[in-house]
């Protein structure tokens, strides 16, 4: 793997890990519907992750795409309910902006890492 692709394969791979291991909680809660959504972000979000370390080129804005909607989903998390779940809401949505941020500056480089 090109190394200007590790970083951006590694946050998006965490905040995909971050998401699946998150949805069971969800799912045995009053929050199903929650996890479910968690769980199909982490699946999408993973395969954008393997699509970048492949250098797929629908990888990244399935990354992006993924990414703004769980940082939007997780954001009022931050501030709604108890300290564990807040915590958890605060890592996603900023692990979601890095990722983003990552991402976008990388706009050329999936050319060149073929």
């Amino acid at each position: 793997m090109d190394q200007s692709l590790r970083t951006p394969v590694a946050l998006v791979g965490l905040a995909a890990a971050l998401d699946l291991a998150a949805a069971p909680f969800f799912l045995a809660g009053e929050d199903a519907s929650v996890g479910v959504v968690a769980l199909v972000l982490g699946i999408l979000t993973l395969g954008a992750a393997i699509g970048l370390w492949r250098g797929a080129r629908w990888a990244r804005p399935a990354a992006i795409a993924t990414r703004a909607v769980d940082g939007l989903l997780a954001l009022p998390g931050v501030f709604v309910g108890g300290l564990g779940a807040g915590l958890l809401a605060g890592v996603a949505v900023l692990l979601s902006a890095a990722a983003i941020v990552v991402l976008v500056r990388m706009k050329g480089q999936l050319a060149v890492a073929r």
